[in-house]
């Protein structure tokens, strides 16, 4: 009898440690990327204004078991948080390098470059770092639909640090994609304004003519008259500045404008008169 006793109380024993082993198990389970809204408990965090703290468990979801998405997910959301609300760039530069490492194959890998070229430019001022990262996540992905935006973003990056070549190169490969067509011609205008002023008037003209609104066709046709002034094609120039809403500086331009080329009082009349012809001849007025 005493024998029964002993053996129950083993398996009693046995059972409890069971029940204890699987509930810690089932514990470490929920707190991981299996369980079902795993990203939602740091969310939460956030929130509450823990942002500390909400790093942290992204930091651990990501570092932990579970799905390959979730925990590459953790990472992107993780430094997003350390460079905007920690002010950390160093940090969610670190992280994003490791969401690139450790998940190449997911898309967050992709944005991640571009995220990181963003921490770089914007936080570091290092446009000279963040130019070849924009320009391999358009190489990785160009279907992406920022595919455009990230070669717009590098070739102005890649300026700001005076690779010009690469500026260039890299601004006509934007020039192909619809939603950064008349940036990148806006930004090539303006690299080749000094070194080659046909070709600057030639970019202005095609950033007018894909310009997606009156704000981008504004600037455009400024850096047009601009381009025309360096060719001293100065009656050109004065046609451009009538087809924009005047305020004082675009006057100002006007009146030196008709004093270089010795107008009367009359000239603006005369430049809105070019200015029909140059609506006709896609931008530029080419006068006899």
């Amino acid at each position: 009898m005493k024998r029964v006793r002993e053996t129950e109380g083993r398996y009693l024993a046995r059972g409890v440690i069971g029940v204890i082993g699987t509930a810690a198990l089932l514990g470490m389970l929920w707190e991981s990327a299996w369980a079902p809204g795993a990203l939602a408990g740091p969310g939460r965090l956030l929130l509450e204004g823990d942002a500390k703290g909400a790093k942290q468990a992204y930091v651990s979801l990501a570092s932990g078991l579970g799905a390959d998405e979730t925990r590459a997910e953790a990472l992107w959301r993780g430094a997003l948080l350390t460079a905007t609300d920690l002010k950390e760039p160093l940090g969610a530069i670190q992280m994003l390098q490791d969401l690139v490492t450790q998940h190449p194959g997911s898309p967050r890998a992709i944005e991640a470059r571009a995220e990181m070229a963003r921490v770089y430019r914007d936080q570091l001022d290092q446009p000279g770092r963040a130019g070849p990262l924009w320009s391999k996540a358009a190489e990785l992905a160009p279907e992406h639909p920022s595919a455009g935006t990230w070669l717009l973003e590098a070739g102005k990056a890649y300026d700001d640090a005076g690779m010009s070549q690469e500026a260039i190169a890299t601004l006509e490969l934007a020039t192909q994609h619809e939603s950064s067509r008349s940036g990148a011609h806006l930004a090539l205008g303006s690299i080749l304004l000094t070194a080659d002023p046909d070709e600057s008037v030639e970019h202005y003209s095609k950033a007018i003519e894909s310009a997606p609104d009156e704000t981008m066709r504004r600037v455009a046709r400024l850096g047009l008259a601009t381009a025309l002034e360096h060719e001293k094609r100065y009656e050109d120039a004065l046609a451009q500045l009538a087809l924009v809403e005047p305020d004082a500086v675009v006057k100002h331009r006007q009146e030196r404008l008709s004093s270089l080329i010795g107008m009367k009082p009359d000239g603006v009349e005369r430049a809105k008169k070019l200015a029909s012809a140059a609506q006709q001849n896609q931008g530029i007025a080419h006068t006899p």
